[in-house]
């Protein structure tokens, strides 16, 4: 089970690090600076509140809000699928400016 979810995890994560170099690739070190940023932010912010949300929320619901936060993040992909040629479109347009 392990190695699937690490698996999964290396896909993801390149998959994350190539569409916005693919996308942006006239900014390309922006992006990278911009990805790296929200990368680090959550995973600099949680232990500064997380022992303080098990002591007064219980152990269920601090463990159960990683997983509510996933479950936001599902259609993400579709959308973008569904939705992607209208959003590079306008990409192409606003770069003109």
């Amino acid at each position: 089970g392990s190695g699937i979810f690490g698996f999964g995890n290396v896909l993801l994560s390149l998959r994350c690090v190539n569409y916005p170099i693919d996308a942006y690739f006239i900014y390309v070190a922006s992006v990278m600076a911009a990805n790296a940023i929200i990368c680090s932010v959550p995973g600099a912010a949680f232990p500064l509140f997380t022992a303080t949300m098990y002591k007064h929320l219980g152990i269920h619901w601090v463990s159960s809000i990683p997983a509510f936060l996933a479950l936001i993040c599902v259609p993400f992909p579709f959308e973008f699928a569904r939705y992607g040629a209208a959003i590079r479109k306008r990409r192409i347009r606003w770069m003109r400016c």
